[in-house]
């Protein structure tokens, strides 16, 4: 089905739902008296299934005209969801997947089907979108489009058999196995050597479990456009009566984080068991299953969330040098009252490393101009290397003078 018609046929449902909402809104309430049975509860909707509505409508009447209703009804679905999940009113990237819009539900059921004074079909429907196929398959469609190589952060705790595993630790279960996945799709995975060479184990657990807020900064920190937190925990169970076997409950959750303004993308989770005489072993393979099955679902909303990235006039400083301390200071004033820089955010800072973030928009010439052609009494600055919008800045004190 071509883009305009989908869309065409999207303005035509959304036209048709506020009507009916007016209609709805129009009329009469019911009878206070009269009893109200409890709504039944909502059926459970399978793992990698989303429960959703739309409406579609179709020239002529019977049979076929109620299918083409429905087919158009489900590619209704479709672009609404790829709306949200591409952020872009521009969806030619999925001319293909509307090709067969059926194959992304399992299934679904006719609400409502009228015909038309004009002699056409319309129909609404509930049904279960394969939101998990779509997601890969959006990912699949949109990996061409990346300019570069996508780089994530990967935090995960783990509690196995009762023992706390902190993050990133050489015995990880869990992160390997991630890791692993997103190094397959060509991603740039923060190593842990990297991490615990600047942070704290303390600080890396903190930012593990807190707000989404404080993953993005460290990720940012790291040059990271995205991040993974997750938490694994795996329990074994007694075995029971003549049986020498445990039975290894795991249990995984992820969250994929967007660096750039620290929104939670998705929310994953998976659970396993596996059944081993020694429990240790067995919790941990148990982890390991739960991130086989999460692992392409993971990678393709981190692929999105990576697409999605709002495209920033933001530029990255790692400034280098004696005395930071008291002369980062003056050359982030200079940055904001004389180059006119926004927001400024401090990422990391130790005595011979600082690392800022800039809200900057302007030419990357006149950036590293002004920085290396400013004086300042007590020292100079100079740029050595420049890589996109992120730049290291060498600070050296003044030579002496003659």
């Amino acid at each position: 089905m071509a883009l305009s018609n989908v869309i065409a046929v999207l303005a035509a449902a959304l036209s048709a739902a506020a009507l009916s909402a007016a209609a709805l809104s129009a009329a009469e309430p019911p009878d206070a008296t009269e009893p109200v049975a409890a709504p039944a509860p909502a059926p459970e909707i399978p793992a990698g299934l989303t429960a959703v509505r739309g409406e579609g409508a179709a020239p002529g009447v019977g049979t076929d005209a109620t299918a083409a209703a429905v087919r158009n009804a489900q590619a209704t679905i479709l672009v609404q969801r790829l709306g949200e999940l591409y952020g872009s009113p521009d969806l030619s990237p999925f001319q293909d997947l509307f090709e067969d819009p059926a194959a992304y539900f399992a299934s679904y059921k006719l609400l409502r089907q009228e015909r038309n004074d004009d002699a056409s079909t319309t129909v609404e429907i509930e049904a279960q979108l394969r939101d998990t196929k779509l997601r890969n398959d959006v990912a699949a469609a949109l990996r061409p489009h990346l300019a570069h190589t996508p780089r994530v952060l990967i935090l995960v705790s783990e509690s196995i058999q009762g023992e706390g595993v902190r993050p990133l630790d050489g015995g990880d279960v869990a992160l390997p196995a991630l890791a692993q996945a997103f190094e397959d799709a060509h991603f740039e995975v923060v190593g842990p050597a990297l991490l615990r060479a600047q942070y704290p184990d303390d600080a890396l657990i903190d930012a593990a479990h807190r707000e989404p807020e404080v993953a993005g900064r460290l990720a940012r920190d790291q040059l990271a456009g995205v991040v993974i937190l997750g938490e694994a925990q795996a329990v074994a169970e007694p075995a029971p009566p003549g049986s020498s076997f445990h039975a290894n409950r795991a249990a995984l959750r992820l969250r994929v984080i967007r660096a750039s303004d620290g929104v939670e993308i998705d929310s994953l989770s998976a659970e396993a068991v596996v059944h081993s005489i020694e429990a240790w072993p067995g919790g941990a393979q148990a982890v390991r299953d739960a991130c086989e099955r999460l692992q392409q679902r993971v990678v393709a909303s981190a692929l999105l969330a990576a697409l999605n990235e709002p495209v920033p006039g933001d530029v990255t400083l790692t400034i280098r040098g004696p005395g930071l301390a008291a002369r980062v200071p003056r050359l982030l004033e200079s940055l904001e009252t004389e180059l006119g820089v926004g927001e400024i955010e401090q990422l990391n800072a130790s005595e011979s490393v600082v690392c800022v973030r800039l809200a900057y928009s302007g030419a990357m010439r006149d950036l590293v101009q002004f920085l290396t052609r400013r004086e300042y009494p007590e020292f100079v600055v100079r740029v050595p290397r420049v890589v996109g919008k992120n730049l290291t800045v060498a600070i050296e004190d003044a030579p002496p003078s003659p």
